[in-house]
């Protein structure tokens, strides 16, 4: 997927200029009830969960510009019944640099450059005394089946999840999933807590703990069921 406008990412000020921020104000009240696709059915042991109007439609890539994140609309490609993203925006940075610009819906980025503000920010200079500069991650927007159950398809579908791998401190120090999930230390408190702390943000929530597919990252989403594997 490419931007639209082919542009700068924008950060630290609205999409557009005031013409472009006067046009998403005027829709924004048309489209806060406005839904992307989800898949049907709940996960096991997962409980229904609402997707807050905000975080949808021309509402949300307001917020969005607000939040000092870094980002290009893309096109929107969601159908209402198969794979693509419905407010398709690809997130270049929040306070940390994604390693590469991820192709996801509006509502998972501004929960997304949320999370990294309240949690992972304070979180890193809590136990290391430096931010995290940069998180590598391990996908975003891809149309596939779940791993558990190839005949359903993932959040990863509707641009909805995001896969956490690394996240490299200030300075090129990294704490990894891979390799400090498990033991003792700084590292592996990090990631623990971000774990846990993920709950509060997003719908689903799988890690290490949860199965063999998630030995490597922190899976985050915001699909219509609740879930914390932590």
């Amino acid at each position: 997927m490419r931007s639209e406008n082919g542009g700068t990412p924008r950060r630290n000020r609205p999409a557009g200029g005031p013409t472009a921020r006067l046009g998403l104000l005027g829709l924004a009240c048309a489209l806060l009830l406005s839904a992307c696709g989800t898949p049907a059915g709940p996960k096991s042991g997962s409980t229904r969960v609402t997707r807050p109007a905000d975080e949808q439609g021309a509402a949300c890539m307001i917020s969005l510009s607000y939040s000092g994140s870094a980002f290009n609309r893309l096109k929107d490609t969601d159908s209402g019944n198969a794979c693509g993203i419905g407010s398709a925006v690809s997130l270049v940075a929040v306070q940390a640099s994604l390693s590469k610009p991820a192709p996801m819906d509006c509502g998972l980025a501004i929960r997304y450059a949320r999370f990294d503000e309240q949690v992972i920010q304070p979180l890193a200079m809590e136990l290391f005394g430096r931010p995290v500069s940069v998180v590598h991650h391990y996908g975003s927007y891809n149309c596939r089946g779940r791993t558990s159950d190839k005949s359903r398809l993932s959040e990863h579908s509707y641009g909805k999840a995001l896969d956490l791998g690394v996240f490299e401190l200030q300075g090129g120090d990294t704490i990894s999933v891979t390799k400090h999930w498990k033991g003792a230390g700084a590292k592996s408190e990090f990631l623990q807590r971000v774990a846990r702390s993920a709950c509060d943000y997003f719908s689903v929530v799988l890690s290490p703990n949860s199965d063999k597919d998630h030995y490597d990252h922190i899976h985050v989403d915001i699909g219509p069921w609740k879930k914390c594997g932590t």
